[in-house]
């Protein structure tokens, strides 16, 4: 889309020097707007990602090699009742996942690393996670590993299933009252 450089006449080593300095701005210039397009895409990306960490209903925490967290989303945040400046480099399973559930999680996050590997993908698992308080309560958890230019990272997605346990429950306790109860329920 830009001009060419304009071959005037006379002496033809001078007309060849003006038209290669008229060539190297244009290069600058087209490699000028192509960083500016490419800063400005980056941005609009990064944005974008944001919003999307910002507004996701569940929990999405993104954790290196070594577990430590790197990223805590808004609702992860109201979940687990920690501001994100106070996670970040803090380890994931002892900070978010009860006792019980540390060591599958470990075996979870090298599975995740294989299963990438094999092609298999969408994980789910069920554990106990930890709130501030100390409180447990019961999560559904999908890792996805991210391979990133030099290191690779792991995006952990949470789920508060306490809801559909205590449905669960309520199901069962409804179920078993008609079996054990002395007269019949039409």
């Amino acid at each position: 889309g830009a001009k060419q450089p304009v071959m005037e006449r006379g002496n033809q080593l001078f007309v060849l020097e003006d038209w290669i300095r008229q060539f190297i701005q244009l290069v600058r210039d087209t490699r000028e707007e192509m960083r500016q397009q490419h800063e400005s895409e980056m941005q609009e990306s990064e944005m974008l990602k944001q919003a999307i960490m910002e507004t996701a209903l569940d929990s999405i925490i993104t954790i290196d090699l070594k577990g430590s967290i790197i990223e805590f989303n808004h609702t992860a945040e109201l979940t687990f009742g920690y501001h994100r400046d106070h996670v970040i480099g803090r380890q994931f399973s002892s900070l978010m996942l009860d006792i019980s559930s540390r060591q599958s999680f470990a075996t979870h996050l090298e599975q995740a690393l294989g299963a990438e590997s094999a092609g298999a993908s969408d994980l789910r698992y069920e554990m106990m996670a930890m709130k501030a308080q100390e409180y447990s309560f019961p999560v559904e958890l999908s890792i996805k590993p991210v391979r990133l230019k030099n290191r690779t990272a792991f995006t952990v997605y949470l789920h508060d299933i306490s809801n559909r346990r205590r449905a669960e429950q309520e199901i069962r306790s409804l179920a078993r009252f008609a079996s054990e109860s002395p007269n019949p329920i039409l």
